[in-house]
């Protein structure tokens, strides 16, 4: 430990001080501001290369919200539903979406959304999930007959409705080319392979608790990431999960937080982004095997990001070099989505110094106090 700290101390003050530092002043963070009498915006997903982040948005003071994509310079609504909707989720190139809202008069839908072709809906009940291809659609839908509750399900334009769980099933997400879907069966977190004859394989949970879920998945479908729950103590965990490892836990941002979960894992399986909960709320954090866990807005800090007026950041989605991210946060009082673009590449630069110096809880700690 003494060797380790040795070695990483004179290497911290030299990524502060020099290539770091020095190109930190192009680092930014756009929000997405305010659409009518709307209270809120945020961002969703982030395409591949960081150019488009697709979101929703609030329109007015009744309530109403509508999708919303930011393409590089703003934010903007997107015209095409009769009523209420919003995007879950976007695939890797940033010309295809899904999620959920009203396409006409027969009622809320799920949809599958194109830069070409606009809205189209789908037969699936709740839509949360689309490969990186554009191709595939994972979400729940309600098959008839008796009891047999919501299933886990995909559809694709190609090949249609695909209802591979039992009964009380739920997908999440799904990888680059919609052969694997992880998501939730009974109260167990899952993973089913799609590639043939749908097979699935329970991902267990942490010791100690009894239920799971999980939440995303990287492109080739061999890492899964999401949150295991102790229901006597309603407390969970941020967990990830691998075929060598099984399921690990993540840890917590502070040691009296108490519960944690993890929503998202890059395509490349470096980066999971999730909440840690502790007596202020809701902590956004970012977790690397470099760097352990850590908040957002110390990544963002690290990054040479300036959040003066901004606070309570969200990350929900982060391009694989670990550059632009997209999420919610408070700027001015404001509910807002948000576009954010570290230099340079953190993977290298900040969070080595970050998991050099415990700067990420450090940071965290004394703004808590």
């Amino acid at each position: 430990m003494k060797i380790l700290t040795t070695v990483l101390a004179p290497s911290l003050a030299f990524l502060l001080a020099s290539p770091f530092s020095a190109s930190a002043q192009s680092a930014s963070i756009q929000g997405f501001g305010q659409f009518g009498t709307g209270t809120f915006s945020s961002g969703r997903a982030i395409s591949d290369n960081g150019s488009v982040v697709a979101g929703t948005a609030g329109i007015d003071a009744g309530g109403a919200f509508s999708p919303i994509l930011w393409t590089g310079n703003s934010a903007a609504l997107v015209p095409g539903l009769s009523g209420n909707g919003g995007f879950n989720a976007l695939n890797g190139d940033g010309t295809a979406a899904t999620g959920s809202g009203r396409i006409d008069d027969s009622g809320s839908q799920t949809f599958l959304w194109t830069s070409l072709g606009g809205f189209q809906p789908t037969p699936l009940a709740n839509a949360l999930g689309i490969s990186s291809d554009g191709t595939t659609i994972v979400g729940e839908a309600f098959p008839s007959g008796p009891g047999l509750g919501g299933r886990a399900a995909s559809w694709s334009v190609a090949g249609g409705i695909n209802i591979f769980g039992p009964g009380n099933s739920f997908a999440y997400d799904a990888n680059s080319n919609g052969t694997i879907a992880v998501g939730h069966s009974g109260e167990i977190a899952s993973l089913w392979d799609l590639s043939g004859a749908p097979s699935q394989t329970p991902l267990g949970t942490l010791a100690g608790d009894n239920t799971s879920q999980a939440e995303s998945v990287s492109a080739d479908g061999t890492v899964v990431v999401g949150w295991s729950r102790n229901e006597a103590t309603s407390s969970s965990r941020a967990f990830r999960w691998t075929f060598e490892t099984g399921m690990t836990d993540l840890g917590r941002l502070n040691e009296d937080d108490t519960s944690t979960f993890a929503g998202f894992v890059s395509s490349n399986a470096q980066y999971i982004l999730g909440g840690s909960f502790g007596g202020d709320g809701l902590t956004g954090f970012i977790w690397t095997e470099l760097a352990g866990m850590t908040s957002v807005e110390s990544y963002l800090l690290a990054g040479g990001v300036d959040l003066t007026d901004w606070s309570g950041i969200f990350a929900s989605g982060i391009t694989d070099d670990g550059r632009y991210l997209t999420g919610q946060g408070t700027y001015q009082g404001l509910e807002q989505g948000f576009v954010a673009e570290v230099v340079p590449e953190p993977s290298t630069y900040a969070l080595l110094a970050l998991a050099a110096a415990g700067l990420g809880t450090h940071v965290l700690r004394r703004r808590r106090k």
